[in-house]
């Protein structure tokens, strides 16, 4: 009887034990363990190279060469000249107005460096003092960059304006607009 309490015991000790090698190896386990390091993009550099940075725009570095917007809508194309006054007409059976009244069109425009340094800024496309899109642009010196979108105009019972503009510029604390003119998107019915 007394081996057999002893061996009791015993069992009790050793699984007390156990227990607490295996609980405790767990834990150490989970707090012991380190958050990976997240990778950093590495850019290669050849040696000798200088990086140039981007300057900042003023009126004048950057503009619309043409001075159009190059409007397309179905078949037809509408060049919307810097200042001047555009209608867009659509038939209300045309399968370019969505559920919401808004006609698709392709927007195209070409804005060109006109000095040597080098920029990289916002272009907003704005109607009806809505922003429509934005394009990342990034021009070394004196190239030209054509941007072209696809968007959706939201229809007008009257002329509303259409802005193409920049970041602010140096010189004042205003946007720097490459493009304005007023645009009717008008919708008609048979």
């Amino acid at each position: 009887m007394f081996k057999k309490l002893r061996f009791q015991r015993y069992i009790f000790v050793f699984s007390i034990v156990l227990l607490t090698i295996v609980y405790g190896s767990t834990a150490m386990a989970v707090t012991t363990t380190a958050k990976p390091k997240p990778l950093s993009p590495q850019t290669f550099k050849p040696a000798g190279v200088q990086q140039i940075p981007f300057s900042r725009l003023d009126q004048g570095d950057v503009i619309l060469l043409p001075a159009v917007l190059k409007i397309r809508y179905g078949q037809n194309v509408l060049d919307l000249p810097q200042g001047g006054n555009g209608v867009i007409n659509i038939p209300e059976n045309s399968n370019l107005i969505d559920s919401q009244g808004k006609v698709t069109v392709t927007i195209e425009y070409t804005l060109k460096n006109a000095t040597t340094k080098r920029f990289s800024f916002n272009s907003l496309l704005r109607y009806n003092a809505v922003s429509i899109t934005s394009d990342q642009v990034m021009f070394f010196s004196n190239r030209s960059k054509t941007i072209t979108k696809t968007v959706k105009l939201q229809s007008t019972s009257d002329r509303k304006s259409i802005i193409i503009q920049g970041p602010v510029g140096i010189s004042d604390d205003t946007h720097i607009i490459f493009f304005n003119a007023i645009l009717w998107v008008r919708i008609y019915a048979l």
